[in-house]
C-alpha cells in the first residue's frame, strides 16, 4: 500500500506504507480516525493487523484456534478507538467481537447459540 499527495498522485510521489510481503496477501484496508486495519491472508488463514496512525505501531490480533475464519463486521463509526469483527471456527460458534485498539483486547459481544447442550470446552481440551 502506498500513499501520495492528492495534488500529485502519480507513481513518482508514492511513499510505501505497507510493504509487499511475498507470503502475505493484502485483502483490504479499513480506515478510522486514528488507526487502520489491514485484512491479510497468510498460509490460507485470514489475519487482522491494527496500525495506529500517530506512531505507526502495528500488531496482529491473536486468534485462539489453528483453523478459523475472521472478517470485518459492521463498523460505522470513524472517530472511535474500537472496531468489530466476526470470528468462528470448528469449535467456536459464529461470534462478534469488539477490539479495543489501546488495550489490544477483544471482548465477545454476541455468539450464536448452538442447541443441544453444546460445550466448546469439551472439544478443545
Amino acid at each position: 500500500m502506498v500513499k501520495a499527495p492528492v495534488s500529485a498522485p502519480g507513481s513518482a510521489n508514492w511513499k510505501e506504507v505497507v510493504p509487499q510481503r511475498t507470503a502475505v496477501m493484502l485483502d483490504d484496508i479499513e480506515f478510522f480516525k486514528n488507526f487502520y486495519i489491514s485484512y491479510e491472508r497468510e498460509n490460507g488463514l485470514p489475519q487482522m493487523r491494527v496500525t495506529r496512525l500517530p506512531d505507526g505501531q502495528s500488531r496482529r490480533i491473536d486468534f485462539p484456534e489453528p483453523a478459523y475464519t475472521a472478517y470485518a463486521y459492521i463498523n460505522r463509526e470513524y472517530d472511535t478507538a474500537k472496531f468489530r469483527y466476526a470470528y468462528q471456527s470448528y469449535i467456536t460458534p459464529a461470534s462478534v467481537f469488539e477490539y479495543d485498539v489501546e488495550s489490544a483486547k477483544s471482548t465477545l459481544l454476541k455468539q450464536k447459540e448452538v442447541p443441544g447442550g453444546y460445550d466448546p470446552d469439551a472439544l478443545s481440551g
